[in-house]
């Protein structure tokens, strides 16, 4: 999935056209006030700058490895509804050795580029019902999203290594 130049944080928007029927199938480009594409551009340098910045500390260099795979099946729930790639948790939680380790592969070479696998990055969106609410209006819905179990555990390992020290 290609990164979103039309989405840019803002806490002050400006009036927007009524959504379409199909307003969850469509990318809206919202428009934001000047000061906020001003923060929207001072972030974007600064993300450009970390993008080109070459670390020397090592939790940059060193392969993910088994240790940090097992902390994140352990605190993850894997009895959770898989993403939109079909892969439930009980399967990567039976995984045999090789299987792991072809996992870390996948996880050690999105680490080393900074791209995540294109399957991660969508999610599928499940309305539900909150409770007490009449199922006829929109807005007493919310929405969920499935994600890929195999993103979770990243999630997973990417913040205790940034934040633990080794």
């Amino acid at each position: 999935m290609a990164a979103r130049d039309d989405w840019l944080p803002a806490q002050h928007v400006t009036s927007l056209p009524p959504p379409p029927s199909n307003s969850y199938q469509i990318s809206s480009k919202i428009k934001f006030e000047l000061k906020d594409k001003k923060v929207e551009k001072k972030a974007r340098k600064i993300i450009h700058d970390c993008k080109n910045f070459t670390s020397t500390h090592n939790i940059f260099h060193e392969k993910i490895n088994m240790k940090e795979l097992d902390y994140a099946l352990e605190n993850t729930d894997l009895n959770k509804t898989p993403g939109p790639d079909g892969i439930h948790g009980q399967m990567i939680s039976n995984l045999g050795k090789n299987g792991k380790e072809i996992l870390l592969d996948i996880f050690n070479n999105s680490w080393k580029t900074g791209k995540l696998p294109q399957d991660w990055e969508t999610a599928t969106i499940i309305p539900i019902k909150k409770l007490d609410k009449s199922a006829d209006d929109p807005k007493n819905y919310r929405p969920i999203s499935l994600t890929s179990i195999c993103c979770k555990l990243m999630e997973k390992i990417i913040p205790r290594r940034l934040y633990l020290p080794p």
